[in-house]
């Protein structure tokens, strides 16, 4: 959703070209990456703690709740979310 959203907002503020998005998307999909699955429930209900716990957002405590449930280290310049992964014991590259 983050990296969709940031393609609309590339085309709003005349980054790229409306009919960039969809190729831009299709070459994003072709990268040996994997993507989390729908939010669950339990996770859901581990993102709200984490989001009150830190004073996170859905977005951040979600990247959090990933990086803890899966033991992956969690690259991000925000200083509440980098504060609130070494709480947690994630590392941070």
């Amino acid at each position: 959703m983050e990296v969709l959203n940031g393609l609309l907002m590339a085309v709003r503020r005349s980054r790229i070209e409306p009919g960039d998005t969809l190729m831009l998307w299709g070459r994003l999909t072709d990268l040996p990456i994997e993507a989390e699955a729908a939010l669950k429930v339990d996770r859901a209900k581990a993102v709200l703690a984490l989001g009150e716990k830190h004073g996170l957002t859905a977005y951040d405590a979600a990247y959090l709740e990933l990086a803890r449930r899966e033991q992956l280290p969690l690259a991000t310049l925000d200083k509440e979310l980098r504060r609130a992964a070494v709480s947690e014991g994630i590392v941070l590259l």
